[in-house]
């Protein structure tokens, strides 16, 4: 079945079930390990789109429970004892799909129950539909097209079937066989705790036992870089791109694991000089290996990993994978959210339509809805920007790491960080330099054409030497590292909240497209 859009279905019927359960030692083991077989599981039919009057089959669906699909081992119950088995545990899942099409009306083709009733499952409440491969299936048709949906979180598993109009439950048609209600058994027997090893079933030693998170990774900052070894355990897992490399020299030290993602480094770095600096074909590329990057990591998600801090460039596409289902994940905000960020330059393009590099690119519209998605189930956000998820509770605001001071010598000029486009506040320079008199120095690539500056100050190594000021009104700003470096050296600074540094005794901040709010600045800054 194709997947479908889900506005067209407005209606929607759910069934809830917690994901993991308590338990300790090996028994855990087994519970990570459902809960990595329902993520994968989960990929495989959320979104489908199930026309009226046509057959669901699980196992259709779902296909052969294999390693080499990301199964792992899990609990399975058979001839009344819990025992690993690769896809054990994917039962919750059709025990809500059956749960579900019960409540949306659909007629039940084929349902089998299981045959030991464990307290507290579905079987209890006669709504369990078990599955083996391939003989065992659970079956059903929907009286009217629907949409499913199977979202798991952190703490629980909700399988939805949407429709495009209100449908009503009914009934099954086959009776609950009255002999499997007697094998009721108030302590199942499980290999993670059964002593009788001489038993077929016996398996021990499935998985480690203990939980661990991951921290994924992209280019360092030192902000983060800090923050992952003020938080890591000796148990966990750095996931990077190459080690050695200055742009991604994180402190490896004292991690339990490290994973690199070479060969998908080598090729997006490839790409990437090939392409200009700026523009819609960057854009795109990075997306790419944004995706490439989260696929490779996951790889090495093992299923004990309970909790993820990840760099929100790599943060969509594990949600459309399904990767974070299951566990919680913290954020690291290196940007503004997608969705912000195109709505600023949106309203910059309307304000200034030939300003044409504002814009040049946007985001596909579905992967800024998955992002959204995804920054909504995060536990925490985690930058140093001030201005970046501002007002949100869940916000952890590091401080910015000052670096080595440089020489600064006060002269009337002034240092714009380019580089020189509109978003940077390239426009706003030039205009408050001409009415206060002031040449400019840029120092990135000039992007909004040749000559755009008049009789610019030529950039030098030692580029605070010779300024007043360092200016920047940007309308976007993620790394503003050279502005740190200008207070660090005791040079003044004019920047937009966008930039995310705080106002301070060198710090004036003025709202963006404010031209005459930077002339005041500047004139304030040379009679000083």
């Amino acid at each position: 079945f194709p997947s479908g859009p889900a506005d067209a279905y407005p209606y929607k019927l759910a069934s809830h079930t917690s994901a993991l359960r308590s338990a300790n030692g090996a028994e855990l083991e087994l519970e990570h390990g459902k809960i990595q077989n329902l993520r994968v599981a989960a990929r495989a039919l959320n979104g489908i789109v199930i026309p009226a009057s046509q057959t669901f089959s699980f196992w259709r669906h779902v296909g052969m429970c294999r390693r080499s699909k990301g199964y792992v081992p899990g609990r399975q119950l058979q001839e009344g004892c819990l025992v690993p088995a690769i896809g054990g545990g994917i039962c919750q899942l059709s025990n809500a799909l059956y749960d579900v099409a019960l409540q949306a009306g659909c007629t039940i083709i084929e349902r089998h129950q299981h045959t030991r009733i464990v307290p507290g499952s579905a079987a209890a409440k006669d709504r369990d539909a078990t599955v083996a491969w391939n003989h065992i299936d659970l079956r059903f048709s929907p009286p009217a097209d629907m949409r499913l949906s199977v979202i798991l979180t952190r703490d629980s598993l909700e399988v939805s079937l949407w429709s495009g109009s209100e449908v009503s439950a009914k009934k099954e048609s086959r009776k609950p066989s009255a002999q499997l209600r007697q094998f009721i058994d108030p302590a199942a027997h499980s290999c993670g705790v059964c002593e009788r090893t001489d038993c077929l079933l016996f398996e021990k030693g499935v998985v480690s036992t203990s939980e661990r998170t991951a921290f994924l990774v992209d280019e360092v900052w030192p902000e983060f870089n800090s923050y992952l070894q003020s938080t890591r355990t000796a148990n966990d897992v750095l996931l990077l791109p190459l080690k050695g490399r200055p742009s991604y020299n994180w402190s490896a030290e004292g991690f339990g694991q490290v994973h690199e993602a070479r060969f998908q480094t080598i090729m997006r770095s490839l790409r990437s000089r090939r392409l200009a600096d700026q523009g819609a074909a960057r854009q795109t590329a990075r997306l790419r290996s944004s995706r490439e990057l989260a696929a490779a990591y996951a790889s090495k998600l093992r299923p004990e990993v309970t909790h993820l801090v990840v760099t929100l460039d790599l943060l969509p596409f594990l949600w459309l994978d399904g990767h974070l289902g299951g566990r919680s994940f913290d954020v690291l905000m290196t940007r503004f959210p997608m969705q912000e960020l195109q709505e600023r330059l949106d309203q910059a393009h309307r304000s200034h339509p030939e300003r044409a590099l504002l814009a040049d690119f946007r985001a596909p519209e579905d992967l800024v809805r998955l992002e959204n998605e995804a920054l909504a189930a995060a536990h925490h956000l985690v930058t140093p920007h001030a201005a970046i998820a501002k007002g949100d509770k869940r916000r952890i605001l590091l401080e910015w790491e000052r670096p080595a001071p440089i020489k600064w010598t006060p002269c009337p000029a002034i240092a714009f960080p380019g580089p020189t486009v509109a978003r940077k506040g390239a426009y706003e320079v030039r205009e408050a330099s001409k009415r206060i008199g002031l040449r400019v120095r840029p120092l990135g690539s000039e992007l909004e054409g040749p000559n755009f500056w008049e009789n610019p100050v030529p950039a030098t190594k030692d580029w605070l030497e010779g300024v007043c000021a360092v200016v920047q009104p940007a309308i976007l700003e993620d790394k503003p590292r050279r502005l740190l470096r200008a207070l660090a050296s005791g040079c003044p600074i004019i920047a937009t909240e966008a930039c995310g540094i705080q106002a301070g005794p060198l710090v004036t901040i003025v709202e963006e497209g404010d031209v005459e709010a930077i002339v005041a600045a500047l004139d304030r800054i040379c009679h000083n």
